[in-house]
């Protein structure tokens, strides 16, 4: 029997559970993978911190309750700022671009219907003592939005984007592990990979945003749509009215003061950091932007 301080983590190459222990640990970091390493660094070496389990072990739950929310985005449109605005508030639980659930989610080496029953224990689990739970996905999930909606039929899914000149531009100063070609498989990132992306990184780029706001076209009426700039606070708090996690006064108040702090180093005031780079957009990826548009709550 695991012990209820423990959290599934990883799938291991024997395609087992592998399981740490969580306990006296708040799971408060930008991601999930930063609160692993505290998680190691705080437990005794002599303590079993580590369990593996079959995957069947999960599957035994009945009525797995969904997160309150997922989270979809393009990189670099002020997600980890909305999820680290959530996990200022001790009652919302925030899973941030967890490794076991990529792994879930496209592992060819899993059928379907067991990935979609995975990836509902887990996220089961991952809200345990916790009265509310927010799922921030992996960019590239936008492209697997249609097994995600089967796992969570009615989970509400809020997507983010940006202009992708801004997206293009942080990602040259600080590329994300999926605008690297050859960093993520084709099961994750389904896009064919040419001798040429090596040398034409800007151009690669524009192709993995171009295939993410088409995919994220094709369901925007499925979702809350949410464009990053200057009016995204008035978004934040649209959204908190639109789940069904009520806020007192206090709580507003500490969303709102993270909200003024950057998204992954919280002790310091946010200030935008990219640099003007001599590029222009490909002009059908502008015209996906403009589309996006038209269905976000903000323009």
């Amino acid at each position: 029997m695991v012990p209820d301080s423990f959290l599934p983590v990883a799938l291991n190459e024997a395609q087992q559970l592998v399981w740490f222990n969580f306990e006296n640990i708040t799971i408060t970091d930008p991601f999930f993978s930063e609160t692993i390493t505290r998680a190691k660094i705080h437990h005794h070496p002599e303590r079993q911190h580590i369990i593996t389990t079959p995957l069947e072990y999960v599957l035994h739950i009945d009525h797995p309750v969904p997160p309150d929310a997922l989270v979809l985005h393009i990189s670099r449109c002020g997600s980890t700022l909305l999820s680290q605005q959530w996990a200022v508030v001790p009652r919302i639980r925030v899973i941030s671009e967890a490794a076991l659930f990529n792994q879930l989610l496209t592992d060819p080496a899993i059928a379907d219907h067991m990935r979609i029953a995975l990836l509902q224990a887990c996220s089961h689990i991952y809200r345990q003592h916790a009265p509310h739970c927010i799922i921030k996905c992996d960019a590239w999930h936008i492209l697997h939005y249609p097994l995600l909606r089967k796992a969570f039929p009615n989970t509400p899914f809020i997507a983010l984007f940006r202009n992708p000149y801004e997206v293009l531009c942080s990602h040259q100063r600080l590329p994300g592990m999926h605008m690297i070609p050859g960093v993520l498989t084709r099961h994750e990132l389904p896009i064919a990979l040419q001798s040429n992306h090596y040398q034409q990184l800007w151009e690669y780029r524009e192709e993995v945003l171009w295939a993410l706001f088409k995919a994220l076209l094709e369901i925007a009426k499925d979702c809350t749509m949410i464009q990053y700039n200057e009016e995204f606070a008035a978004a934040v708090e649209y959204i908190n009215s639109r789940l069904s996690i009520t806020l007192n006064e206090e709580e507003v108040i500490r969303m709102r003061k993270r909200g003024l702090q950057h998204s992954k180093h919280p002790q310091v005031e946010f200030r935008e950091q990219n640099a003007a780079v001599a590029k222009t957009v490909r002009n059908d990826l502008q015209q996906l932007y403009k589309e996006l548009q038209e269905h976000s709550i903000i323009v």
